[in-house]
């Protein structure tokens, strides 16, 4: 089934636009949720209870039977909306599985919406990676090659990264039995003072990136580093030097997008 929605002339900017809105779920107990960007953990999880445990799943989500039978909730275009499912925790809803499927339009007047597919299968595994095979064929992903695997520092680390402790977790990672299967060793957040100041390491690596880099390569791992190009904190180098540079409100003041609070750096202009 195929649901392609369609926009109004004279519709509203919003900053979500939900195509189901609390739809009752029956005769499922389990979820596979996708996370996007930093949304947890993905996988297969019990159907919320707790009005705490709203879970939001990206990409694609599947609903699974105790069979094993499945739907899987998906969008295919993913040029310029991200969509979401949502996840009603049953202490919500009066002891109900409602779900909402939506699609984030960052507050912009929408010119067309992408379509949702639901999808079936007896098997969650074939469900899932039917519908993923299918979003990769419409975005004309690259499929030939084997899946890859990288460590990004930021999940376990965030910004207190040192290098001594990344040479840790490198030795850490020989000792695992079974191996993990890693490819690729990525330092996020933490190298840099501030952020807009990419080329400059903090003081958690006194000696710059380089020795890092290096001793990643020499445990034969692919290296990996985090930018965030179009973010500028508000104490780096590049906002003192280029004010010119960030973007501003009508009124001459910058524009806000995050704020950090004790992280090291105090506000994030895009």
């Amino acid at each position: 089934m195929v649901i392609k929605p369609t926009v109004k002339n004279n519709m509203q900017p919003a900053y979500f636009i939900s195509i189901l809105k609390d739809a009752e779920i029956k005769n499922v107990g389990k979820v596979y949720r996708t996370p996007t960007q930093i949304m947890g953990n993905g996988g297969i999880i019990d159907w919320p209870v707790r009005k705490m445990d709203y879970s939001s799943c990206g990409i694609l989500t599947g609903l699974i039977k105790d069979s094993g039978a499945s739907m899987v909730i998906a969008t295919r275009d993913f040029n310029k909306y991200i969509s979401y499912t949502n996840i009603i925790p049953t202490e919500r809803s009066g002891g109900k599985k409602l779900l909402e499927a939506c699609i984030a339009t960052e507050g912009l007047p929408p010119t067309s919406l992408p379509a949702f597919y639901f999808t079936q299968h007896l098997s969650a595994y074939t469900a899932m990676q039917s519908e993923a095979n299918a979003l990769a064929t419409f975005m004309k992903v690259k499929t030939d090659k084997k899946q890859s695997y990288h460590w990004c520092s930021l999940y376990y680390t965030y910004y207190h990264l040192t290098a001594s402790m990344l040479s840790g977790y490198l030795k850490g990672f020989k000792s695992i039995e079974p191996k993990v299967p890693v490819q690729t060793i990525q330092i996020d957040a933490g190298y840099h003072p501030h952020l807009g100041d990419w080329l400059e390491p903090s003081e958690k690596f006194p000696n710059g990136i380089e020795p890092s880099i290096k001793e990643i390569l020499s445990n034969n791992y692919r290296a990996g580093i985090w930018i965030g190009p179009y973010m500028v904190g508000n104490k780096s180098k590049v906002y003192l030097a280029h004010p010119d540079w960030i973007l501003r409100n009508k009124d001459g003041t910058p524009i806000i997008n995050m704020s950090f609070y004790g992280e090291e750096l105090v506000g994030c202009h895009d």
